[in-house]
């Protein structure tokens, strides 16, 4: 029996994750895969499958290749409603690894994470994309993501394929 489509997500996304880091990413490779898969619902989002865009990153106004228009919920006035987004489109996974870590390079509030990736540690690099927020819960430093869970949900998906050494 061969393995299992996670297994075999989890296994491609390590190994682009590695060659992006070996390329220079300043990345986690653990971390990274563990995001990729939370995002992209192991590989079988549409953005994933038709964009190799496996972190949900939207193509802004400095983005100069291909693009994807896909619906997406925001939240507006503490309210969830659906709108057209244009998402960034790679070539490959690699592609996306190594933009992934361009990204997180180019933001200051990522400083933590820079730090943590070049120590390899990956507690250390999820905590630096975290937002802070301050006690009124306005965002304090961004992050890469505002979900209350994401931490949690992204350690559990590297705990669950053993990622996360000691």
């Amino acid at each position: 029996m061969g393995e299992s489509p996670r297994a075999a997500f989890m296994r491609r996304a390590l190994e682009s994750a590695d060659r992006a880091r070996a390329g220079g990413a300043p990345i986690v490779s653990s971390i990274a895969a563990s995001q990729a898969a939370l995002e992209s619902n192991y590989g079988a989002s549409r953005l994933a499958f038709d964009g190799c865009n496996l972190f949900g990153v939207k193509a802004g106004q400095s983005w100069q290749g291909h693009t994807l228009s896909l619906p997406t919920t925001e939240i507006e006035n503490g309210h969830p409603i659906t709108v057209q987004a244009t998402w960034r489109v790679y070539g490959s996974w690699d592609e996306c690894f190594t933009d992934y870590g361009r990204i997180i390079a180019s933001h200051p509030w990522y400083a933590p994470a820079l730090e943590a990736a070049a120590r390899n540690d990956a507690l250390g690099f999820l905590e630096g994309l975290l937002p802070v927020f301050g006690a009124d819960g306005s965002v304090v430093k961004m992050g890469w993501s505002t979900n209350p869970a994401y931490r949690d949900r992204v350690l559990a998906i590297a705990t669950q394929w053993g990622l996360l050494t000691a």
